[in-house]
């Protein structure tokens, strides 16, 4: 009989980061079960337990990992940029399509995330804070980048974060918001997103 050759350790976590992104996505955060998991994943709790101690941090890489990802590379373009290579209305206009076709893409993530806040208790306390630091990285890039760009006259503290649900809120609820016989296509609701944006932090239109 043909032996089954062993998993290296970087493809069972591998493996179990995914299984488990499909787990939480389809039974939320309290409906998913670490023995479930690791069932689907053709392996055992103790091995899971070897990579992941705990619910709450399997659920933070296998769920919020990607939209931490995605948010480290969007910084981290845009710190590549300046005022001179790139205009505040490309800048805006970028920003806001990467993010709403993330969200629109992973949008399975993003309401994985709110419903197992919505059932919160203390061991999303981590993940929260986690998500938090996240959108402070973009915060703190446009505070480095506000005097350049004349943003002196708004609270970026406040507009960043508002801004970025804004642009999530609208992508995951498209469906509800906009009449079925009436729905603006994509380009549509991101040039009217990066309108009111503009106005918002110019006063330009």
């Amino acid at each position: 009989m043909r032996r089954r050759s062993r998993r290296k350790p970087g493809e069972v976590r591998e493996l179990l980061v995914g299984v488990a992104r499909e787990v939480f996505i389809e039974s939320g955060y309290h409906g998913a079960s670490l023995r479930q998991i690791a069932m689907k994943a053709g392996t055992t709790q103790a091995v899971l337990y070897r990579y992941f101690p705990s619910k709450a941090e399997l659920f933070e890489e296998s769920v919020l990992r990607p939209f931490e990802d995605f948010v480290t590379q969007l910084v981290e373009d845009w710190r590549a940029t300046t005022a001179l290579d790139l205009s505040t209305h490309d800048l805006i206009a970028g920003f806001t399509r990467s993010l709403y076709d993330f969200a629109a893409t992973h949008r399975g993530l993003i309401m994985a995330l709110l419903a197992a806040d919505a059932h919160s208790d203390d061991s999303m306390a981590e993940t929260k804070t986690s998500f938090a630091q996240t959108i402070t990285t973009v915060v703190d890039r446009a505070l480095d980048d506000a005097v350049s760009r004349g943003w002196a006259d708004i609270d970026v503290e406040v507009a960043v974060p508002a801004t970025m649900a804004m642009i999530i809120s609208t992508a995951l609820l498209d469906g509800w918001i906009f009449p079925r016989t009436q729905r603006p296509d994509r380009g549509r609701i991101l040039t009217e997103l990066t309108r009111y944006e503009i106005r918002a932090i110019t006063g330009e239109t």
